[in-house]
C-alpha cells in the first residue's frame, strides 16, 4: 500500500525538505519505504512562457530507489543523500531543450510505500515438515512432557533459556524466569496467559536485557532444490559475547542448534546473493549495496600506449621537446547559397530554399615556405575548388613529413629500428613487450617503425566549428579529393571517422588529421572569444557573402575588374 503527501513550498531548501520528511516519519508506525519528487516550473528564456511539471512516481524521482525506513538513523542517511544531490540540475532534466529555465519549485511531493510489519511472535503454529525433521533446529512447539502444543506466547524465552542452557550445560533459568526478568526491565505486568508475544521491534530491547546478540532467518523453499534457502531477517549489532539463532516461520520462533548445517544455502533478501556458509551472510548484509555488482574479465580501461611509449619499450627515446608535432594547417570556408537549384522535400512541412556551395577556401599554416595565407576561389565548379585545396594541404603536408622526419631525435630513432630490423631485434631486451618469437618482434618492429613515420607524415589540419559546418558542407567532395591523392596506395583514403550526430569531431587519413578546435574550448565559446583569449592581433571579420551572393556569375557582375578568373 502506498500512501502520498504534498506539501507546498516557498522555496527549494533544505530545511523545508528536512521539516517534510520528518513530519511523515512521525506519521509512520511501520517500516516502510519512501521516496520524493517535485512540482516545477519552468520559463522560456525567449518568449516568457511558462510551464508546469508535476510530480510522478514513474519517471521523475529524486532517487533511483527507494530508502528503507526504520528509524531515525534511517532518516537522517536519507536526509544527507538529499543534501549531497543538485536538486536544480536534477530538475532541469526535464526540460525539452536549453530554451527552458529554471524558475520555482512550487511543491514536495513523498510517496511512502509501506512495508507489511511482522507480527507478533509466540503462538506456536503446525510448523512444515522442513522445519520438523531438520536435526538443527529445535521446534519449540510441542511441550515434551505432555505431548502436547504450548498454549501461550513464550516461544522466544523457550529458545533463550535453551541456548543459555547449551552455554552452561545446565538450566539457570526457565522461560517463565526469564519472561518475569523481561517485564520486570520493561515494566510490562501483563501475565503469562495474556502476553501476545514479542515484536522484532522488541528483540533490540530483549538483546540489552540479556546480553545477547539475536539473529532471525527463515526458511524458503525453492523450485529445483532439494532443501530451502535461508534468508537472513534479522542482524544483531553484535554488542555482546554470545549470539541466539532463531528460525521464524508464521509468528513463532524456533532454535537453530547449528547455525553451520541449518541449511545448505544462505540468501540475502536485498539483493539475492547466495552463500554456503551464515557467517558469510552476515558479513555481506552491512555491504550490501541492494544492487547486482558488475565484473568486467577485461580489467579496468587503461590508455593505449603512445608511440613514445612503444618506442621506449625497444630502448628508443625521443627527448620531451620532439614528442609534440610543431606543425598544423588552418583553414576556412565561405559560400553562397545556390537558390536555382534547390534541393525538393519528401514531406509537407519541410521546404528548402536554397543549397549551401563552396564560394572560397582560405589555407594558412605555419610550415615553412607556406606561412602566407592562400585563398582558393571557385570559378564555378566546386570539385575543383577542393582539389585544389587538398593537393596545396598536401604539398603542405610533405613539407612538414620532412622537416619533422629530420628533426635530431626522430631522425635517430628511425635508423636504430632500422638497424633492429637487419638485425632481428637481437639487441632488445624487454622482449615481453613484443610478445615474444623472433617473427613476432619483426612483425612489431615494423609496425611500430610505419606508427612513427604516420606520425611524420599526418599534420593537424583545423577549423574553428568545421565539424559542423565546413566539413558537412566539402564532405562528399573532399572524399574524391582523398581518393584521387591516393591513387597510388592501396590502403584506404580516409584511416577513421569520427562522428557525433552531424559534427565531424576527426577525420584521419594518410596526409591529414581534420580537427575542429571547439571541441578543445569551453563550451559556448565564441570565435572572436578564442581570439581573445590567445591575444591575437587580428580580430573576426565578418564576410557576408551568404546574404549577398547567390551565384558566381553575380560576383562577376558586382566586381567586372575580377574578370572571369576569381582567383586573380
Amino acid at each position: 500500500m502506498q500512501d502520498t503527501y504534498n506539501f507546498r513550498l516557498n522555496m527549494l531548501s533544505n530545511e523545508c525538505v528536512t521539516r517534510a520528511v520528518n513530519g511523515v516519519y512521525r506519521d509512520q508506525t511501520n517500516h516502510f519505504k519512501m521516496n520524493m519528487s517535485f512540482e516545477v516550473v519552468l520559463r522560456s528564456r525567449f518568449t516568457g512562457e511558462l510551464r508546469y511539471y508535476h510530480s510522478s512516481f514513474n519517471n521523475s524521482l529524486i532517487f533511483a530507489r527507494p530508502a528503507v525506513i526504520g528509524s531515525q538513523t534511517d532518516i537522517d542517511n536519507f536526509l544527507h543523500k538529499f543534501a549531497a544531490k543538485d536538486v536544480e540540475q536534477l530538475l532541469l532534466n526535464a526540460r525539452p531543450n536549453s530554451e527552458w529555465v529554471f524558475e520555482l519549485v512550487s511543491n514536495l511531493t513523498i510517496y511512502v510505500t509501506k512495508l507489511g510489519a511482522y507480527p507478533l511472535v509466540g503462538s506456536p503454529p503446525v510448523l512444515p515438515d522442513y522445519i520438523q525433521k531438520n536435526r538443527f533446529i529445535r521446534s519449540m512447539a510441542i511441550n515434551p512432557a505432555r505431548k502436547k502444543p504450548y498454549n501461550d506466547n513464550l516461544c522466544f524465552f523457550r529458545c533463550l533459556a535453551y541456548h543459555i542452557k547449551s552455554d552452561t550445560e545446565c538450566f539457570i533459568d526457565t522461560p517463565t524466569s526469564l519472561f518475569k526478568k523481561y517485564q520486570a526491565a520493561t515494566s510490562n505486568n501483563v501475565s503469562v496467559s495474556d502476553f501476545e508475544g514479542v515484536s522484532f521491534q522488541d528483540l533490540g530491547e530483549l538483546e540489552r536485557i540479556f546480553k545477547c546478540n539475536v539473529y532471525v532467518y527463515e526458511l524458503s523453499p525453492r523450485e529445483g532444490q532439494s532443501q530451502p534457502v535461508a534468508e537472513l531477517l534479522r542482524r544483531s549489532p553484535c554488542r555482546f559475547s554470545t549470539s541466539m539463532n532463531l528460525n521464524y516461520y508464521e509468528g513463532h520462533f524456533s532454535y537453530i542448534t547449528d547455525i553451520t548445517h541449518y541449511s545448505h544455502t544462505f540468501k540475502c533478501n536485498k539483493c539475492d546473493r547466495l552463500f554456503h556458509r551464515g557467517k558469510n551472510l552476515q558479513r555481506h548484509i552491512p555491504r550490501c549495496k541492494q544492487n547486482v555488482s558488475c565484473r568486467f574479465p577485461g580489467g579496468m580501461y587503461q590508455l593505449p600506449s603512445s608511440v613514445f611509449d612503444r618506442l621506449e619499450a625497444v630502448g628508443i627515446s625521443i627527448i620531451n621537446g620532439d614528442r609534440f608535432y610543431p606543425y598544423r594547417i588552418t583553414y576556412d570556408i565561405e559560400t553562397y547559397i545556390d537558390k536555382e537549384n534547390v534541393l525538393q522535400s519528401n514531406g509537407d512541412k519541410l521546404k528548402f530554399i536554397g543549397h549551401h556551395i563552396p564560394l572560397s577556401i582560405s589555407v594558412c599554416s605555419n610550415v615553412p615556405g607556406y606561412v602566407e595565407p592562400q585563398c582558393f576561389i571557385s570559378e564555378g565548379d566546386s570539385s575543383v575548388l577542393i582539389d585544389n585545396f587538398i593537393t596545396y594541404c598536401a604539398e603542405i603536408s610533405e613539407s612538414a613529413f620532412n622537416l619533422v622526419k629530420s628533426t635530431p631525435s626522430i631522425n635517430n630513432a628511425i635508423c636504430e629500428l632500422e638497424e633492429k630490423l637487419k638485425g632481428g631485434g637481437d639487441d632488445i631486451t624487454d622482449r615481453d613487450e613484443l610478445n615474444g618469437d623472433e617473427e613476432t618482434v619483426d612483425g612489431n618492429l615494423q609496425s611500430l617503425q610505419g606508427t612513427l613515420l604516420n606520425y611524420c607524415r599526418q599534420i593537424p589540419v583545423i577549423g574553428f566549428n568545421s565539424g559542423k559546418y565546413d566539413i558537412n558542407v566539402i564532405e562528399g567532395l573532399m572524399y574524391q579529393s582523398f581518393e584521387k591523392l591516393n591513387d597510388e596506395d592501396d590502403r584506404p583514403a580516409v584511416n577513421q571517422i569520427i562522428k557525433r550526430n552531424n559534427d565531424y569531431m576527426a577525420i584521419s587519413t594518410k596526409w591529414f588529421k581534420f580537427l575542429d578546435i571547439k571541441n578543445y574550448l569551453a563550451p559556448g565559446c565564441s570565435y572572436a572569444q578564442f581570439l581573445k583569449a590567445y591575444k591575437c592581433q587580428e580580430e573576426k571579420v565578418f564576410f557576408h557573402t551568404i546574404g549577398w551572393t547567390h551565384s558566381i556569375s553575380y560576383l562577376i557582375l558586382l566586381y567586372p575588374h575580377m574578370g572571369h578568373s576569381l582567383t586573380s
